[in-house]
């Protein structure tokens, strides 16, 4: 019977969800499609033609619910860049509460030029451990500008 039960709760999520839960923020596909979907180029930082590498971190309590949003960088980015970061992770919604724990998202703003935008332009670079303390690291965002705008 718990058998029986279990599959038809798989078999519920894979309905309601479109996928099997996962048990990995990281692999989570809502988790990365929010993040996507909601991440915006800073129109200041666009016009200057400014790049930046940031790093949000969060916590996700045990409920579910982001907690203590910050910014991970040791130096102030400026352009808009940590203000878009912080909203996205403070309006992400409430998590599966498997996820609880402490982590990091990068957030990889660059520009994309040449034929078909085959020339992308980002920093490399990776954010040193004494910054990111215990956070595990779940997803680098791509957020591609348009050179040149005015």
């Amino acid at each position: 019977m718990k058998l029986i039960l279990t599959w038809l709760l798989m078999i519920g999520s894979i309905v309601a969800f479109g996928q099997p839960p996962s048990d990995s923020l990281s692999k989570d596909e809502r988790f990365s499609k929010y993040l996507a979907q909601n991440v915006r180029f800073p129109q200041e930082a666009m016009r200057q033609g400014i790049l930046a590498k940031v790093y949000g971190g969060f916590r996700i309590d045990e409920q579910g619910n982001v907690q203590d949003v910050v910014i991970l960088n040791p130096e102030k980015i400026g352009y808009g860049f940590e203000e878009v970061v912080t909203r996205v992770l403070r309006k992400m919604p409430v998590q599966r509460p498997v996820y609880a724990g402490t982590y990091a998202a990068v957030f990889d703003f660059g520009f994309s030029s040449g034929p078909n935008n085959s020339n992308t332009k980002l920093i490399a670079g990776k954010l040193p451990s004494e910054f990111l303390g215990q956070r595990e690291i779940v997803s680098e965002v791509v957020i591609i500008g348009v050179e040149g705008f005015r």
